[in-house]
């Protein structure tokens, strides 16, 4: 990775959605669709997590009302859509920490995209949720829109082209290592989220004037 000074300010800065923007909870998502369904909490996570379900969803390989159809086929019941919907939304809250940083940078007219693993439904969701969501953004750059997951280079390429710059120009923030390095290998400047605080202080470190 290069030093900070090599680097200099970013064009564009790029945040994830999930842990980052927003805050949630599988073992919740899990415990919400077992009840609405009447299925056991064990035979969900299998279905969503090791059958590969969400990661699907994630893709755009499988739309919502396929991921409905297919999660009653499995699990044996036929649950109500609109409480399946409920619970398999319903386990998001606000990031208040970075709330008052992202109001800093639209303030300064700094450009902002998000850049996140997530499926249709749970994109509308927060976007109707969560109006900084829908609101402080420039660019939007999705999974199930791309085609193709963090850490694959295709989605930071992807992101790169969105905001027009060079990915030398971009700077991005996720909370998992994983993606952070996936992001550095495909040049762009990427940190791990450790809380708003450090955040501040990583971007401070680059030029921008915030905190």
């Amino acid at each position: 990775m290069k030093p900070i000074s090599a680097v200099g300010r970013p064009k564009f800065l790029y945040f994830d959605l999930g842990q980052v923007l927003v805050g949630f909870d599988h073992g919740r998502l899990v415990r919400q669709l077992a009840a609405a369904a009447g299925a056991t909490e064990a035979a969900v996570r299998r279905i969503l997590f090791d059958e590969g379900m969400q990661e699907l969803l994630e893709l755009g390989r499988m739309t919502t009302g396929q991921f409905y159809a297919e999660f009653c086929r499995r699990t044996g019941v036929r649950a109500a859509e609109a409480e399946l919907r409920r619970a398999a939304t319903e386990f998001f809250w606000p990031n208040h920490e970075i709330l008052p940083l992202l109001v800093q940078l639209r303030q300064r007219r700094y450009p902002l995209g998000i850049l996140s693993n997530t499926c249709e439904l749970h994109w509308d969701y927060c976007r109707r949720r969560f109006a900084y969501v829908a609101e402080m953004f420039d660019r939007h750059v999705l999974s199930f829109r791309v085609g193709a997951m963090k850490p694959d280079r295709k989605i930071f390429e992807a992101a790169a082209e969105a905001a027009g710059c060079s990915p030398e120009e971009l700077f991005f923030t996720d909370d998992i290592a994983a993606n952070r390095a996936g992001a550095a290998a495909a040049g762009i400047d990427a940190v791990v989220y450790r809380g708003a605080v450090d955040l501040i202080g990583q971007l401070r470190r680059r030029g921008l004037a915030v905190g």
